[in-house]
């Protein structure tokens, strides 16, 4: 039986998810907060080169951020840039106090490191959540795991377990230390989820955990709120808490899997010699309902997308993560997405997932964005006249896994508009962070830029452990200090980025 059988009729259709509802409820509840704050939450975004598609995507976050009242900021840097350059450019707006978040728009030019770069972004102002201080705190474990939580809301009723419907009533947040209206940013950035309700509204699931403290790639956080506002609105989520092994018990035992139960792999080591021991074992196993994990597949190990996807599952509760990419072969990962209750899919090819490699009932969430020309229309063009228009679409043909899938998700309009709410809603939690403590994490940041020895190369621009302002008049101790150390500084050869290790040209952990 399959995990997600349903009374459907054998042509089924699949829901197709869409996440522009949930992204437009974000962002009327961001813009319903920055509205009340002591001033506007600003992001710079840093884009090198022209690349046409960068250009598209920062267009779309510049009108993100005007719909939730964040303002932005566009920093635009020659593709000839060099690394140490592009260093300092990031270490200087980060000691800009009237700057809560830093993007460095991805891929970088051929020539540049993006690792490296990334290091130069403050953790408190990283709100695409790629600094290794932000990655390494995706892996702590919270007190009581998103899905038992989510559970016993369900149960319990949303109006007695921590949610709310209005981000601008102030009976349905929690208590801040924070002063006047800015208590706000506080409330809405510990909503962990909003969860679609029957009326057809959304209830904030409010959890204070380590997340508040840290940045989530968005991508990550996009692909988890579709997940579970499909989960939490269908008979999906009692499944998961309670479901019966998929294996039809009059079937001849074979090895258990990862998504076995462990009374249930146990019924596979019978006794060979009695036929007692070969009928009885499977026979309580027919009316035995035990909780099992849902088998997650990602097709994509970036840090931008598979890594933080996985670690939030697991850290959700009741999944089993498996993580393939393309040094895999593609048939070997068509083999492992047949196997995935969820599959989750960002491998960059178009169309290259159809009804033969999804499980029936699965749940697929196709994060990919590729561009395919689309053919003129009309029959008196040619192709030499008419210039070619591209097409967005995912890794999945809609159109084949529908008839197999429980759902599956569009592209455009699936976790890309989530995404970029996610975004502004990070830049909302830099200015809480910030708000709260002007110099969070500098100390932190500074002691990384010396571990990893290119402290010295942009201590001018870098802020320090006190409150660093714009920039100080010319004749104030801060400059004479800064003249001071400037004079101490070994002059860079003009190829200063070479002396970066192998290590730090890992340009494809950061592409989706």
């Amino acid at each position: 039986m399959p995990f997600f059988s349903t009374t459907r009729s054998r042509l089924r259709r699949a829901e197709l998810l869409s996440g522009v509802p949930l992204s437009k409820e974000m962002r009327k509840r961001i813009h319903a907060v920055t509205l009340q704050l002591s001033r506007a939450p600003c992001l710079a975004v840093f884009l090198v080169g022209d690349r046409a598609d960068s250009i598209r995507y920062v267009n779309h976050k510049k009108r993100a951020a005007a719909e939730c009242g964040i303002e932005m900021r566009v920093v635009r840097l020659p593709s000839t840039v060099r690394q140490i350059e592009l260093h300092k450019a990031l270490a200087a707006v980060n000691g800009d106090v009237s700057v809560d978040g830093v993007i460095l728009q991805l891929p970088l030019p051929p020539h540049l490191r993006a690792r490296p770069a990334l290091y130069h972004i403050h953790p408190g102002k990283d709100v695409d959540g790629l600094h290794p201080l932000n990655a390494g705190n995706l892996f702590l474990q919270d007190q009581s795991p998103l899905l038992h939580v989510i559970t016993s809301n369900n149960s319990n009723g949303w109006e007695g377990a921590g949610a709310s419907s209005s981000p601008s009533s102030s009976s349905a947040l929690p208590c801040t230390d924070m002063a006047g209206p800015d208590h706000l940013a506080d409330g809405l950035t510990d909503e962990v989820l909003l969860l679609p309700t029957a009326s057809g509204g959304y209830n904030a699931l409010h959890r204070r955990t380590h997340e508040r403290k840290f940045f989530v790639p968005c991508t990550a956080l996009a692909i988890r709120s579709i997940l579970f506002s499909y989960l939490s609105r269908t008979e999906s989520l009692s499944h998961l808490m309670r479901a019966v092994h998929e294996d039809d018990p009059a079937k001849p035992p074979s090895s258990p899997s990862l998504s076995s139960t462990p009374a249930l792999a146990e019924s596979h080591i019978t006794n060979s010699s009695s036929k007692e021991s070969k009928t009885k074992p499977q026979a309580a196993a027919v009316g035995r309902e035990k909780p099992r994990d849902l088998h997650a597949v990602i097709v994509n190990k970036s840090m931008v997308v598979g890594v933080p996807t996985a670690a939030l599952l697991h850290r959700a509760g009741g999944f089993v993560v498996t993580s393939c990419s393309r040094s895999n072969s593609l048939e070997s990962v068509r083999c492992l997405a047949r196997q995935a209750d969820v599959l989750i899919t960002a491998y960059g090819q178009a169309s290259v997932f159809d009804a033969s490699c999804v499980k029936p009932g699965a749940i697929i969430i196709d994060a990919a964005i590729n561009e395919l020309p689309q053919p003129p229309t009309t029959s008196h063009s040619t192709p030499a006249a008419s210039p070619v228009r591209w097409v967005l679409c995912g890794d999945v043909d809609v159109a084949s896994v529908s008839s197999v899938a429980a759902a599956v998700t569009k592209t455009p309009g699936g976790v890309g508009p989530l995404t970029v709410s996610h975004l502004m809603m990070n830049v909302l939690k830099a200015y809480r962070l910030r708000h709260a403590n002007h110099i969070y994490y500098n100390n932190i940041y500074t002691e990384f830029l010396k571990m990893y020895g290119t402290y010295d190369k942009v201590r001018d621009y870098a802020p320090s452990a006190a409150l660093v302002v714009r920039a100080p008049s010319a004749g104030s101790a801060a400059t004479q200090t800064a003249l001071s150390d400037r004079e101490k500084l070994v002059k860079c050869p003009a190829n200063d980025e070479d002396d970066l290790d192998d290590e730090d040209a890992d340009n494809g952990s950061y592409e989706v």
